[in-house]
């Protein structure tokens, strides 16, 4: 026997959370009554008034569970328990003693203290909302051994999605009620809609301890007829049955086919719905075609700049920080300073000048591991597989070691620029007061260091400039591929960054840029007349003015798509990106598509899109309709006399449609009549067919 029970009514307005409402009796009888419960949970926001309950109790003639929807660490976790006699004196303690705000929530050990002895009950986790609480390692503690956890969801898409994932946990489907007829959130009190977010249970009784063990099993939990890949949408109080897979919706022009998807619409606005326009112009394609293109080129692009994330901002830092000292300008100073020697004769009257600086410790190198090596050891994922500890100990001790060396070499370079710095302020003095030059200093390391890696960056950039497919993905008969190779031309370069008139791109960049030459490149790139004009904040600066990415969409055989195939190619690509949708609304995609492409590539795209999520086609086409073989069939009539709109549906196998009221007919006449506008016309085209055949 099926048990129909809502886990999830409030009856209490919180001013901190809800919008404001009266309780009513008569909301909540007629309520019952119209969803044909058989069980309720009444489970306000950290309360549990339990004269309120008892009074409601009384008054109903099914059995009603005491709980509290409790504000517990960072979410809300719905508490049920029995409702005997010591477990309601004890909510009603525990709900004089908490004191909880729109935010604050109780500690785990709090909880453990306040529950202790009300432990047997059902913990539902609300999933889907943005305080939603996962269940952790902190309720693997004993103490929970006698709580059975659930998880929440507020509709019946959720729930099939929840139920088919094999999670450890059942789901429960709830309304999340307000019990009252004064409520301006009217999600929270329209009972057509509400009636549909109950969960259906497998017992013979309604009683609390077999509820509890039969969600203990997601095997004998539903939502209602026991099928599994089945959810509900409610049309005017009609309850039509849709597929968690793919639906074919088909009927004549106004009966009601765009109507049936506003409501799908209405009822699951909460979900993640992707909807696919009935005709796109060839404007509006071009435009989310440029939209694809330019996502997958940066997306492409970030991913490679992450990948030599190091290079690029080693590049960034040595053209920022270019070094004073060069080897011809070293060799002017020199031949100056041997000029006022020999005018003045005072070369031996200094001893001072000739003394060079302290170098420090080149050390980068074994700073960067000992950073890697600090972030091994507080891993705690690295050392939670590793079963020998003197392991461990090993690695504390080189770690140890690299540190003290660097402790000591961080401490010599401080001496070293201290000493240099009193060294330079008395040759300074000395030059002041007896008006002799210092001898030129020539840091040939900085020289060598910055020449090094100029040839690095240059060596860099010739394999990083080298033309290459990064990405390339085939999709329904057309490719959308992702290149990066070097710029050609300034005008290639200027469409992408472009410059006031006047600027040197061409003389300054892009020569030099062609020529291989990419240490003028990046001086004349960082240099103020480039810099006041393009921004290079960081790395990633860099790259895009370094190396051109583009994104080509192309048919198989390399061409350019016409205006008709782009159509095509652009729903081809919305169908791709829907996969990550909850469902997904096709109005209408044959505009613009031959036959065989419907056949040969729309049809196979729209069922493996189902594979993945749900899926609703709406089409007037015979090819599309007699070839997409759905899982589920709907059919749209409209009575223009009352103003009504009927909808049935049916398996697509059973050749079988249901309305709202479980009437059931044969779906062949109702589905030719919308695939071939009747049998007349069908068999005419037949004969059409064979008239052409025996010319």
């Amino acid at each position: 026997m099926v048990k129909k029970i809502d886990f999830h009514i409030h009856t209490i307005s919180d001013p901190n959370k809800d919008t404001g409402f009266t309780f009513s009796s008569i909301w909540l009888n007629d309520y019952i009554r119209r969803a044909n419960l058989d069980a309720i949970a009444i489970t306000n926001h950290n309360l549990f008034d339990d004269i309120q309950y008892k009074a409601i109790s009384e008054a109903l003639e099914i059995p009603v569970f005491p709980g509290m929807e409790l504000s517990l660490e960072t979410g809300h976790v719905n508490l049920v328990f029995n409702n005997e006699k010591e477990n309601l004196e004890r909510l009603s303690e525990i709900s004089k003693s908490i004191d909880l705000g729109a935010t604050d929530g109780l500690k785990i050990e709090e909880f453990k203290k306040l529950f202790g002895s009300i432990k047997n009950g059902i913990m539902i986790f609300e999933m889907g909302k943005s305080n939603t609480l996962n269940i952790g390692e902190e309720f693997s503690d004993p103490f929970f051994k006698d709580f059975t956890f659930v998880l929440g969801v507020n509709n019946q898409w959720k729930f099939q999605k929840v139920k088919s994932s094999n999670t450890d946990y059942t789901p429960v489907l709830f309304s999340d009620a307000h019990a009252a007829a004064d409520d301006s959130d009217h999600e929270r009190n329209n009972i057509e809609h509400l009636k549909l977010k109950n969960t259906f249970i497998q017992t013979h009784d309604v009683d609390f301890f077999q509820i509890k063990r039969v969600l203990s099993s997601s095997d004998q939990v539903s939502i209602g007829g026991n099928l599994s890949d089945v959810v509900q949408v409610n049309v005017d109080n009609q309850i039509v049955n849709v597929s968690t897979g793919l639906n074919l919706i088909v009927g004549r022009r106004g009966s009601g086919k765009t109507y049936f998807l506003k409501k799908i619409l209405d009822q699951y606005h909460d979900e993640n719905i992707m909807e696919i326009a009935q005709f796109e112009s060839a404007k509006e394609t071009q435009k989310y075609l440029n939209e694809k293109k330019f996502s997958q080129r940066n997306e492409v692009r970030d991913i490679w700049k992450q990948r030599n994330h190091k290079q690029w901002s080693e590049i960034k830092k040595h053209y920022e920080n270019d070094v004073e000292d060069t080897i011809d300008a070293y060799l002017k100073k020199l031949n100056k300073y041997a000029m006022q020697v020999k005018e003045n004769g005072y070369a031996d009257r200094v001893t001072l000048f000739r003394e060079n600086e302290f170098e420090k410790i080149q050390h980068q190198s074994l700073e960067d591991s000992f950073k890697k090596l600090k972030d091994i050891l507080e891993t705690k994922d690295v050392w939670d597989v590793v079963d020998d500890s003197t392991k461990r100990e090993i690695f504390v001790g080189v770690y140890d070691q690299v540190r003290h060396k660097l402790i000591q070499i961080r401490e010599l370079d401080r001496i070293y620029d201290e000493a240099n710095g009193i060294m330079q302020s008395i040759k300074e003095i000395v030059e002041k007061h007896t008006g002799m030059m210092q001898p030129p200093r020539l840091l040939l390391q900085n020289i060598f260091k910055y020449n090094f890696e100029t040839e690095l960056i240059n060596d860099f950039m010739r394999n990083a400039t080298q033309n290459r497919i990064e990405k390339e993905e085939h999709i329904g008969g057309y490719v959308v591929r992702t290149l990066k190779r070097s710029w050609e031309n300034a005008n290639e370069f200027k469409h992408q960054f472009p410059a006031p008139r006047g600027t040197s791109v061409d003389k300054d960049l892009i020569k030099p840029y062609v020529m291989n030459d990419f240490d003028v490149f990046f001086k004349n790139l960082f240099s103020s007349e480039f810099s006041s004009k393009y921004s290079i904040a960081s790395a990633a600066d860099v790259v895009k003015y370094s190396v051109n990415f583009e994104t080509e969409l192309k048919t198989e055989n390399g061409a350019t798509a016409s205006g008709g195939q782009e159509v095509a190619f652009g729903l081809m690509l919305k169908l791709n990106d829907a996969k990550t949708k909850d469902i997904v609304l096709v109005d209408e995609p044959e505009a613009s598509l031959d036959n065989v492409f419907i056949r040969d590539e729309l049809v196979p795209q729209l069922r493996s899109l189902s594979k993945a999520t749900t899926v609703f086609v709406i089409t007037h086409n015979s090819t599309l309709g007699a070839l997409l073989q759905p899982d589920r069939l709907i059919v749209t009539k409209h009575d223009e006399q009352n103003d009504q709109y009927t909808i049935l549906s049916g398996d697509f196998t059973s050749h079988r449609l249901e309305d709202g009221s479980g009437c059931e007919i044969a779906s062949y006449d109702d589905f030719v009549d919308a695939m071939e506008a009747g049998i007349n016309t069908y068999k005419q085209k037949g004969s059409q067919y064979e008239n052409l055949k025996n010319m």
